[in-house]
């Protein structure tokens, strides 16, 4: 079950954050080419505050506070722009927003895992990102490096890729 870990909005223009749209769209092509060969993909993407930047039109907060916010205005839109881009070769998505306490718990984790293998049985590629609405900097994974690789070990994955 190969992962990924992706950030879509990381180019920079003189306004602010911009999304990448060609990079997004060939990470979505390598997937809809993995699913063909049998493999089964969860994608871990960041990119809920980077997309509340663009949403809101204001530059990258420094607040916690903030952050949350910009993040909450952004996973929507987030989600929306992986909902069009996946649509387009006809992959289904679903989107989990965890929090280190998911891993933490042995009941969260079961709940979460049966949710995976659920919705990769349903043929809906799982989309995980790390809650930035309600974490706070105690329950962070730092980043999401570190979310893809507990999560591909939690699933006793086969390979972890990163773009």
């Amino acid at each position: 079950m190969p992962h990924s870990n992706y950030q879509p909005y990381r180019a920079h223009d003189g306004s602010g954050q911009k999304i990448r749209l060609a990079l997004v769209s060939q990470l979505i092509e390598v997937i809809d080419e993995l699913r063909r060969r049998g493999y089964q993909v969860v994608l871990i993407s960041s990119g809920a505050v980077g997309m509340g930047c663009i949403k809101l039109g204001i530059p990258k907060p420094t607040s916690l506070r903030t952050k949350q916010a910009v993040a909450a205005a952004g996973q929507s839109q987030l989600m929306r722009m992986y909902e069009d881009l996946f649509g387009t070769v006809r992959i289904h998505v679903a989107q989990l927003l965890l929090s280190q306490s998911d891993f933490m718990q042995k009941e969260h984790w079961a709940n979460v895992k049966n949710t995976i293998m659920e919705c990769l049985a349903l043929g809906v590629v799982p989309i995980i990102n790390e809650n930035d609405s309600t974490n706070t900097a105690e329950l962070r994974f730092g980043d999401n490096d570190n979310l893809a690789a507990l999560t591909a070990v939690q699933l006793e994955a086969d390979a972890l890729c990163h773009p």
